[in-house]
């Protein structure tokens, strides 16, 4: 099980749909509001699988206003989904050079990077992020580090940042995923045990981390226990992959 590919986390939806005071007075031009309702839309249809949409919408946005740096988040979300991977990077670019020099946006672009096989370039960014003062998650950033580094088979580099997230935040569920998943593919069943014990026990748990312990209680020769999470996973994620990939593990 990989839990690597899609865990980046994208700072996108909130800063669009937080008014700032020039909008909420009206002295933004009409044009900019439309341009920041329609990448909202758009972020929202991708978010739906509508792929079509979405791109007429964020396409519109630009169109409208090209240099609001959400606009260009949305479209650096929409060309990667796409696969239009210079157009992405291109508008992930504009976005960091906007207005404010936000660090979620170079976190977006980090993640980018790597997901790109760029992986020094967005570790280091992602580095750069989690140090900057004006970044209220730093924790995020060295997930995604993590999640970086192990994409480049540093795996001690992982560890490093998961625990450095940790150390930030000692409940960030992402980063106590990681880490019970990064200790079960080496085989360290008591460590991958607690990471996901901790996990559970601090949020709302997910289809990921469901899985993971059925494979982890599969391992440790405690059916019981598997059957348990398994259970669970149907339950609450009853159209989830995850639930197909139980297929693949010999549960009770």
């Amino acid at each position: 099980m990989s839990l690597r590919s899609g865990l980046y986390v994208l700072a996108l939806c909130a800063p669009l749909l937080v008014a700032t005071a020039a909008e909420q007075d009206g002295r933004l031009p009409q044009s900019s509001q439309a341009a920041k309702l329609n990448a909202e839309l758009g972020i929202a249809y991708l978010e739906r699988g509508d792929v079509t949409l979405a791109q007429q919408k964020i396409e519109r946005a630009l169109g409208q206003n090209s240099s609001d740096p959400d606009v260009q988040t949305a479209a650096g979300i929409l060309y990667e989904r796409i696969g239009a991977f210079d157009k992405a990077d291109s508008h992930y670019q504009a976005a960091m050079r906007g207005e404010g020099n936000d660090p979620n946006r170079q976190n977006n672009y980090a993640g980018f990077l790597c997901r790109r096989g760029s992986y020094e370039k967005g570790h280091k960014l992602l580095e750069e992020t989690a140090r900057n003062q004006r970044y209220a998650t730093p924790w995020v950033a060295m997930t995604n580090a993590g999640v970086c580094a192990r994409g480049n088979k540093n795996i001690e580099q992982a560890e490093r940042d998961f625990k450095a997230a940790l150390n930030s935040n000692p409940t960030y569920p992402d980063a106590l995923l990681q880490l019970a998943d990064l200790n079960f593919s080496r085989g360290d069943l008591i460590n991958a045990r607690g990471y996901l014990s901790r996990m559970v026990g601090s949020s709302s748990t997910s289809a990921d981390a469901l899985l993971l312990g059925v494979r982890i209680e599969t391992a440790a020769g405690d059916p019981r226990a598997a059957k348990e999470f398994a259970d669970k996973l149907r339950r609450d994620f009853p159209d989830a992959p995850q639930v197909r990939q139980l297929d693949e593990v010999a549960t009770p």
